[in-house]
């Protein structure tokens, strides 16, 4: 099954469950609380280093064999009441990426993205919320920096709490000139008792477990599709390749240790799948512009928490 088609099928599950949920609560009154608003463990930072296996690149390796190194960073620029009618938030994220290998595929060797996510949220007293998050940001090969490299994404969601426990988000995240341009949101978020949560929901979905008072244990699935400006220079403009793509999904598995109020250590370890390589504008006969990367191992260590 493809890529696609299983973006398909979870979109039309989770969206099942949630129109289903709207259903069976739509007679009676809607409690105010909102597990996906008023109950999420939002760092106010948080660096980390991730680390995925060499696989092959191409079918059989043709290509040949690379590995990828990430590190990133992210702070919390606050939390701001009575704007526009709403409340706003604010986060800046920094990541980097090091390929091993640039391969006869000739994959850029960094790549870095820069954004800055502006969130604003508009509830009403019937438990219903609009979201809304502006996400400028600085998307490119680390070798040349230009003004097409600067993306704009942007999504709306509607969010609903049918209960305490249990509260929905259906929306899109539009992404201009980004290859895949509309990435849906879409899921339910579930928290049965203090010690375990459940968000089935896309892109991203997780459940963990509270297992001792300053330890929690988590698996999750990941659905990753990020587009970056690239400019090569071979001579002729024409063969310039101008964006590269990666897309893949994870599973994962990790465990967070908090030592203090200030600190919590993380360590994840999961398998990247149904990767593939994507090349905008490329004229070369001799290298393909989508091409299949094969599954790996992946590693993540973070420090997150509060100031």
């Amino acid at each position: 099954m493809s890529k696609k088609s299983i973006a398909t099928v979870l979109s039309f599950m989770s969206t099942v469950l949630f129109l289903t949920a709207i259903q069976a609560t739509a007679q009676g009154m809607l409690p105010p609380k909102c597990q996906i608003l008023d109950n999420n463990d939002n760092p106010l930072y948080e660096v980390g280093f991730g680390y995925a296996s060499e696989a092959d690149v191409g079918g059989d390796g043709e290509y040949g064999e690379t590995g990828l190194i990430k590190l990133y960073g992210l702070v919390d620029g606050g939390y701001y009441r009575d704007v526009l009618g709403g409340d706003m938030d604010i986060q800046l994220y920094g990541g980097a990426v090091v390929v091993s290998d640039r391969t006869a595929l000739r994959i850029p060797n960094q790549l870095v993205d820069i954004n800055l996510d502006i969130g604003w949220t508009w509830r009403t007293l019937s438990a219903t919320a609009i979201q809304a998050n502006f996400k400028p940001g600085l998307y490119s090969d680390f070798e040349e920096f230009s003004s097409s490299a600067l993306f704009m994404p942007f999504s709306v969601a509607v969010v609903q709490s049918f209960s305490d426990e249990l509260s929905g988000i259906i929306g899109v995240e539009v992404r201009p000139r980004f290859d895949l341009v509309a990435m849906p949101i879409v899921g339910l978020v579930w928290q049965p008792n203090p010690d375990v949560r459940i968000e089935a929901t896309l892109p991203v979905a997780n459940v963990s477990w509270e297992f001792e008072e300053l330890w929690r244990a988590y698996c999750g699935f990941d659905w990753i599709n990020k587009t970056y400006d690239i400019r090569e220079k071979r001579g002729l403009a024409e063969e310039d390749r101008e964006q590269v793509t990666f897309e893949d999904f994870r599973l994962y598995a990790g465990v967070a240790r908090e030592l203090n109020d200030y600190v919590t250590v993380v360590g994840e370890l999961g398998s990247l799948f149904n990767r593939s390589i994507y090349f905008k504008k490329d004229v070369d006969p001799d290298v393909d512009q989508d091409v299949e990367i094969g599954n790996s191992v992946f590693l993540r260590l973070a420090v997150r928490g509060a100031f």
